[in-house]
């Protein structure tokens, strides 16, 4: 697809992406119990591959912004793509393999995700590659001691009340950022905008 195209087309798919997400995958990802487990088995690393670090960094940003006090019991973390296993979501849920799209366990140093969401994410298209941007970041929430739960957004299950301005502006642009998430931003001196102009433009 068309550069051009694609950017201009950015929030629709985005949204339209998402909401997709939301009705087929309810319960995406799981975390387990409180770990250190460093993959499952047949896994295989991805940690240093350059979408991976660009998540992984965003994901710190985010989580640096939102929750201050809470630290990773090792930075960076590591990556994996790797077969699911049932896991745990919302109040104790339990989730089938095949729903899973990525497992953590709380307060692990090891984010396993799964190939089909790899796949997705890692193809290039701008939407799937916001949508794997977004779940290492749930996931990175998980290393950080968090469980599945709808008090945070981030933590939900529903893939809809997911949302990571740092993630947006890096897929999208600043210019096809969510208002919401240029607010954001903004407000967490986090603002790639494009010149003075447009930041001044937010302040007002």
């Amino acid at each position: 697809m068309e550069r051009g195209n694609d950017f201009a087309k950015g929030p629709m798919k985005r949204l339209a992406f998402i909401a997709m997400l939301a009705i087929g995958l309810a319960i995406p990802a799981s975390a387990g119990a409180a770990g250190v487990t460093p993959a499952n088995p047949g896994a295989a690393e991805v940690t240093a591959l350059p979408i991976v670090q660009r998540d992984l960094k965003l994901a710190a940003a985010f989580w640096k912004a939102e929750e201050p006090a809470l630290v990773a019991p090792c930075a960076p973390g590591q990556v994996f793509v790797s077969p699911m296993q049932n896991g745990v979501g919302d109040n104790g849920t339990i989730v089938l393999a095949g729903n899973v799209w990525a497992e953590t366990m709380l307060g692990s140093c090891a984010i396993n995700i799964a190939p089909v969401a790899w796949a997705l994410g890692s193809s290039g298209d701008s939407s799937t590659s916001l949508m794997l941007c977004i779940l290492i970041a749930h996931e990175y929430g998980h290393t950080l001691g968090l469980p599945d739960t709808e008090a945070v957004p981030m933590m939900s299950s529903d893939w809809s009340r997911r949302d990571d301005p740092l993630c947006d502006q890096s897929v999208y642009g600043w210019r096809w950022a969510l208002p919401r998430d240029r607010e954001w931003l903004a407000a967490n001196h986090l603002a790639h905008a494009p010149d003075r102009r447009a930041q001044g433009m937010l302040r007002r």
